[in-house]
């Protein structure tokens, strides 16, 4: 209303603000300033459009809702409009797609979005509906997915990435932070029981593998996305072989694990996740027997644990990890570790910590392949923890003057100075031993 007012001519104006100054004379409004305040207005007034255009980067769409299709499809007549679109999330509300009425209007709106050279992620929420939770199949999920992508790829639309999400919105809203009490979900949502998530991941993947270089290859997206709302998502880019984990446990890595062994990664990026190093090599001993080994790795504030249980996961050894890199990795051309949790490390004192300069970012094959080698010695596995306590809980049997505590706080949380080696491997000097350290 306050920018369609000051869009009046100069004089009516200049008469609006002097009965103001007549109202209230403790507020004054010159009229020069009106030309400011013109030029002001219109900058909120593309800021409010711009504003407004954001509501667009996610349109939520139950496409057997007519009232839906008829909003999405005035958007995309629009140019202006249609670019603001970022994604398109497509709700299954337990309803099968009318193939009569459906698909022609979605290939219209598709269309629309290829007129302007659009580029659009599409997503599916498969849980629209909670009260339909007990009737709703994979089979139902997988098919009403598959014919809204044979629609896109019919109209030669440009996917980016394919989004499915994995829980009700507010579902993982009680998941506690890393290092917390254990995962755990909110028991006040209904679970959907007959919905296989990674059953859904294997469909799409079979999808992308059997249509490579096919007719509908340029419509089908290079990424896949599990979406986790409030934690974190796993996604993969085909094109690229890149294996992403952000905010993710063990318990959802099991959610995903049948997708995830079709996988073989070149690289791998893991950042404030919980997982089982074992699961990993099983990655690494697939890339490497498909002769597609790992050329990156990084992984950052990270938890180790064994197994993949939901609520008693118990804390894996640095060494495991390190052990399975040292074997399945031998081809790593750059390797990121740092701030790694697991047994015999705490919170104030992770492995690799940024703040004690023991971060680890390397490049090249043989100077990684050195690293790493080094590094097995550093951190002992199980057994040579258990014989090293075994040798101090022996001297502190000998030496009754020191106590036992401080060995036994040395035992449990040790702080590894790899300086040293750091310096000798960029330096490319002797093969140093750990006595050294």
């Amino acid at each position: 209303m306050t920018v369609n007012l000051l869009k009046l001519p100069q004089e009516l104006l200049e008469t609006i603000v002097e009965w103001a100054d007549y109202e209230d004379e403790d507020q004054l409004y010159p009229s020069e300033t009106l030309a400011s305040i013109r030029g002001t207005c219109k900058i909120l007034e593309r800021a409010s459009h711009r504003r407004f255009l954001r509501y667009f980067d996610e349109k939520f769409v139950d496409p057997e809702d007519e009232g839906d299709m008829l909003i999405l499809k005035a958007i995309s007549t629009s140019p202006v409009y249609a670019a603001a679109v970022k994604m398109i999330n497509f709700i299954y509300k337990g309803n099968n797609i009318n193939l009569l009425k459906t698909p022609p209007a979605l290939h219209e709106i598709f269309t629309n979005f290829v007129s302007i050279n659009h580029k659009l992620s599409i997503a599916f929420d498969p849980f629209g509906n909670i009260e339909m939770s007990e009737k709703i199949f994979t089979r139902h999920v997988t098919e009403f997915m598959d014919r809204i992508l044979v629609v896109a790829a019919v109209s030669k639309l440009d996917i980016s990435s394919i989004l499915v999400q994995a829980r009700p919105r507010d579902w993982d809203i009680s998941y506690e932070s890393l290092h917390d009490p254990r995962t755990f979900v909110n028991d006040t949502h209904p679970e959907f029981p007959w919905i296989a998530y990674d059953e859904i991941f294997v469909n799409l993947h079979n999808m992308l593998k059997r249509n490579e270089g096919g007719d509908l290859s340029s419509a089908i997206a290079p990424e896949l996305i599990a979406s986790y709302p409030t934690i974190g998502e796993l996604s993969f880019n085909y094109l690229e072989s890149s294996l992403k984990m952000t905010g993710m446990d063990t318990y959802h890595w099991n959610e995903l694990i049948n997708w995830i062994n079709l996988l073989s990664p070149e690289k791998i990026e893991i950042f404030e996740c919980g997982f089982d190093p074992h699961d990993l090599r099983q990655i690494l001993e697939r890339t490497q027997q498909e002769n597609r080994p790992l050329r990156s790795l990084s992984i950052s504030t990270s938890e180790l644990f064994q197994g993949r249980t939901f609520d008693n996961a118990t804390p894996s050894h640095i060494h495991c990890l390190l052990h399975s890199l040292n074997t399945f990795a031998r081809e790593l051309e750059y390797c990121h570790l740092e701030s790694i949790y697991g047994a015999r490390t705490t919170l104030e004192s992770p492995a690799f910590d940024d703040t004690s300069q023991s971060r680890i970012e390397f490049t090249g094959k043989n100077k990684i392949r050195s690293l790493l080698t080094q590094l097995g010695a550093v951190f002992p596995g199980e057994d040579e923890w258990e014989d090293e306590n075994e040798d101090e809980d022996d001297e502190d049997e000998d030496d009754d003057d020191e106590g036992d505590e401080g060995t036994h706080a040395q035992g449990q949380s040790r702080q590894y100075d790899l300086g040293p080696l750091f310096e000798a491997l960029m330096a490319g000097g002797r093969n140093i031993t750990f006595m050294d350290l």
